[in-house]
């Protein structure tokens, strides 16, 4: 007898869930995963140079480094065009436009820095 109480708030609460569960797969599959590696001109990796995304639409800017391998990771981007920033003492600044859509999931972009003059 004690247990269907139980069951009952169990049930009631599986059955209020699932109408929000969209919401959260719905968040889940519009975002993605932008990666990529950092090297100098004769292909060498640069660890800790400055690597920056800006959201054109929103202004809104993600900033990370390079690790000691020269990857760097930015996740959770949602669909949007943006400007990849790649910079280093000594080195000339790089930039790009990258255009994430809909369907993109995950992508790598290589970025190669040439000595400043």
């Amino acid at each position: 007898m004690r247990l269907w109480p139980r069951r009952a708030l169990f049930c009631a609460l599986f059955f209020l869930a699932i109408p929000f569960s969209n919401d959260l797969i719905a968040q889940t599959t519009t975002s993605g995963e932008l990666t990529g590696v950092v090297t100098d001109q004769s292909n060498a990796v640069l660890p800790n140079v400055d690597v920056e995304i800006r959201d054109n639409s929103k202004g809104t800017i993600h900033a990370t480094k390079t690790d000691r391998i020269g990857v760097y990771r930015f996740s959770f981007l949602t669909p949007a065009t943006y400007l990849l920033t790649v910079a280093m003492t000594g080195f000339r600044r790089e930039g790009r436009v990258v255009n994430l859509t809909k369907v993109w999931r995950s992508g790598q972009i290589r970025a190669k820095l040439s000595a400043s003059k």
